[in-house]
């Protein structure tokens, strides 16, 4: 009994630390944001062209930013700022079809393209559209451009590409070519990482997450876009070119997630692991100590 009571101070006090940690982990955990699909738009803000008919009956209730209408545009952002500087994790699933009007320089056809947006300018921001891609003229922001159409005036190297794009500007600061074409009808996964240091993208067309990024690019995104905090959320845009541009489904943590989050899904919570690795430390302290 003389070795418990030796224990029973420090015992006492052990709850409170394990309780302390839980509470200052969790006052860190992301607020996320998950749409597995929007029957309900609450707490979005959706301008100009954007609706929530879908062009496929299978994908449910969904995110249409622009049609098969030329100069149409459209934007869709979540109502409220979230925290950005520091990191964060998004993920979605998009589907573009029924590409028509004009070619491009390389026989393509289908216009013109999605961005995912980080800005400051507020939950009705819209840009140009066309090439602008409903992106364009949106200050204090940074995009990651799905690009479907060939503008070489832009420095575009092909038909269909991601870019990374900041201040409105749509001449991307960094691309990469993607295979098969966007516009092919597939559901496509996007998923953009920010780290506090660097931002990453990665896309597939099969669900599975890529283990490396397509495109990786350096950044302060508080010093980029003037602030902690944006509205996030997309735009799209048609010009003589058009397709179906629809988001199905749409997770944010504004934290960074180590391996992704998955859109549609709540995220990962970290206090599980953490509520593990304190009961397994106390439980190592306590052997030692009865031994």
């Amino acid at each position: 009994m003389r070795a418990l009571s030796r224990c029973q101070p420090l015992l006492a006090r052990f709850p409170t630390y394990f309780l302390g940690t839980f509470v200052l982990v969790g006052g860190l955990l992301a607020q996320p944001v998950v749409f597995p699909n929007f029957s309900s738009t609450a707490g979005l803000t959706l301008n100009s062209a954007s609706a929530t008919t879908g062009a496929v009956p299978s994908d449910g209730t969904v995110l249409h930013l622009v049609g098969t209408s030329v100069n149409d545009i459209g934007s869709v952002f979540v109502s409220n700022q979230v925290t950005v500087g520091a990191g964060f994790s998004a993920a979605f699933n998009f589907r573009l079809t029924a590409p028509g009007g004009i070619t491009d320089g390389t026989g393509a056809t289908g216009a013109d393209g999605l961005v995912f947006v980080v800005q400051r300018a507020g939950p009705t921001a819209l840009g140009g559209g066309g090439e602008g891609m409903g992106y364009q003229g949106i200050g204090s922001s940074i995009g990651i451009e799905f690009d479907t159409f060939y503008n070489p005036g832009r420095a575009d190297p092909n038909s269909n590409h991601i870019g990374f794009n900041a201040g409105g500007n749509v001449t991307s600061l960094a691309t990469a070519p993607v295979s098969p074409a966007f516009d092919n009808g597939t559901k496509w996964t996007a998923w953009v990482d920010y780290n506090g240091t660097t931002l990453e993208v990665r896309v597939a067309n099969d669900g599975i997450r890529p283990t490396a990024p397509l495109l990786s690019q350096p950044l302060s995104l508080t010093a980029t876009i003037g602030g902690s905090s944006g509205y996030v959320g997309f735009t799209a845009g048609t010009g003589s070119a058009y397709a179906n541009h629809e988001i199905l489904a749409f997770t944010f943590s504004d934290t960074f997630v180590a391996g992704g989050v998955t859109p549609g899904l709540p995220i990962p919570e970290p206090q599980t692991w953490v509520l593990l690795a304190l009961g397994a430390g106390g439980g190592w302290w306590w052997r030692r100590r009865r031994h």
